[in-house]
């Protein structure tokens, strides 16, 4: 294994990334919360590793920001649509 462990393929990454969600997806109850937030936390970590594998991180999450953006933009408009407590 690499520097701390990151030269992980691309592969390997996305079957991280897959295996993060499906673990968060197994809490369901409100008291582990402490738990899927641990879980969350590896999400970043796994973006970091891409780096190091050639991955354009920065792109991406330029991306990833553009797309928020427009979600929370739509959903500020339907809030104001439907005269609901604004954002």
């Amino acid at each position: 294994m690499g520097l701390h462990g990151f030269d992980w393929s691309d592969y390997d990454i996305i079957l991280k990334l897959e295996q993060v969600i499906n673990e968060c997806k197994e809490i369901k109850e409100p008291n582990h919360w402490k738990e899927y937030r641990k879980k969350i936390g590896d999400v970043p970590y796994d973006n970091f590793t891409m780096y190091f594998s050639g991955f354009d991180v920065e792109e991406t999450l330029k991306l990833t920001n553009e797309k928020f953006s427009k979600r929370m933009k739509a959903i500020k408009m339907l809030t104001e649509k439907h005269h609901l407590p604004n954002l």
